[in-house]
């Protein structure tokens, strides 16, 4: 087959969507922390150290002075929380804001298993729907991670269990366990602390927003507020901070609520799930707008005042064309409108000749590990 992509000055169709350069990585935890903590390490400007806090001394004026530990003192005139749902420096004069109003599930069971005899390794995470809940499937190379998330307040453990047996025809071992609540710190930045992670919020793990959420608050900070003469106790630019990033968890919020909106009716966790009630009113208040027009980033809390709903539309349009909420005629009709058919042909076109072309010649997640290895001798984790 010629190759059907000369290289060429000017405009390519397609190169557009290519040019944004969005992706995601599935990162294997353990391998990740220990390749970061020796990166940080050896750049010398970062100790480590392997103790636990059990006292947090604060000044008159309520800013972190000191940490005690079991072994040693800490002291700092900045910290960052990221002790996880502990959240050991921010949840002073401080309060969760939940969200189990919206969302049912509340427990995670993992269960990894090794690859099956001759079983491929995929290059893609699988989220499935299931009777109680939803199933995640994340390859790494050297097994699946698997687990189960669902509503204790609806079924049992042993329920689950039952389900998943019934599923894969084989007997589950369950080696983790998680009870968690969605939500978010009403403050994320308070005097001289600032939470990220699981300190500052987490919502149930559909689409993954953890981690994105993390990146997202710390390079906003950085990038936004942190400087070498930042007063720490100047509320009014905390406030702002905080504002913000409690927009962001709002628009998140209101992007995994929407994969609910089905027709699904099959079980209990279903009908309540999918319930209007279940709908922020913001939400509410979008999916009225989406039937006359269709999205926008100015439709979410933040619109084109930051970056930080920069999960945003993409995702959104996905999502809600796989739910049927948006309309095809609708489409159509904005698509003349704006004068963007015939780009969108010319893209469509590209794609196809690009599938034709590409897919043939790629290779398998298994392959390309072997080609990767063969180069350095080293582990890479899908």
């Amino acid at each position: 087959m010629n190759n059907p992509f000369p290289e060429v000055l000017g405009y390519v169709p397609g190169k557009r969507m290519f040019d944004y350069g969005d992706h995601a990585y599935h990162l294997a935890t353990w391998e990740t922390v220990d390749y970061l903590r020796k990166k940080c390490v050896a750049t010398g400007r970062i100790n480590i150290i392997n103790d636990k806090v059990v006292d947090v001394i604060r000044d008159e004026n309520g800013m972190v002075t000191k940490l005690k530990m079991e072994h040693s003192e800490v002291e700092g005139d900045f910290f960052i929380d990221c002790t996880g749902l502990r959240r050991t420096l921010i949840k002073e004069n401080n309060k969760f804001i939940s969200f189990k109003d919206n969302f049912l599930l509340d427990t995670a069971i993992a269960f990894p298993e090794p690859y099956a005899e001759g079983e491929k390794i995929k290059n893609h995470t699988h989220a499935k729907a299931m009777k109680n809940g939803w199933m995640w499937e994340s390859p790494t190379q050297e097994r699946m991670g698997r687990g189960y998330n669902f509503s204790s307040a609806l079924t049992s453990e042993e329920e689950v269990i039952k389900e998943l047996e019934q599923e894969f025809g084989r007997e589950i071992d369950i080696k983790i366990r998680v009870k968690y609540d969605s939500g978010h710190m009403e403050k994320t930045w308070v005097k001289n602390v600032l939470s990220t992670g699981l300190s500052s919020s987490f919502i149930e793990p559909l689409e993954a927003t953890s981690i994105h959420g993390t990146i997202k608050e710390l390079k906003y900070f950085f990038e936004n507020y942190f400087h070498s003469h930042l007063n720490m106790n100047q509320e009014v630019i905390q406030k702002s901070y905080n504002e913000t990033i409690c927009n962001f968890w709002s628009d998140v919020r209101d992007f995994i609520l929407l994969h609910y909106q089905n027709s699904r009716q099959d079980s209990e966790f279903w009908r309540l799930s999918s319930h209007p009630d279940r709908l922020t009113d913001k939400l509410k208040f979008n999916l009225e707008v989406w039937k006359h027009r269709l999205p926008r980033p100015d439709d979410y809390h933040n619109g084109r005042r930051t970056s930080l709903m920069s999960l945003g539309n993409i995702l959104v349009y996905q999502t809600a064309i796989g739910m049927k909420i948006l309309s095809p005629e609708l489409a159509r009709k904005e698509l003349e409108y704006y004068q963007l058919d015939d780009i969108i042909k010319n893209d469509m076109e590209y794609f196809k000749r690009l599938s034709s072309y590409v897919i043939p010649r790629m290779m398998d997640a298994d392959e390309y590990y072997k080609t990767v290895l063969n180069r350095n001798g080293s582990k890479v984790s899908a």
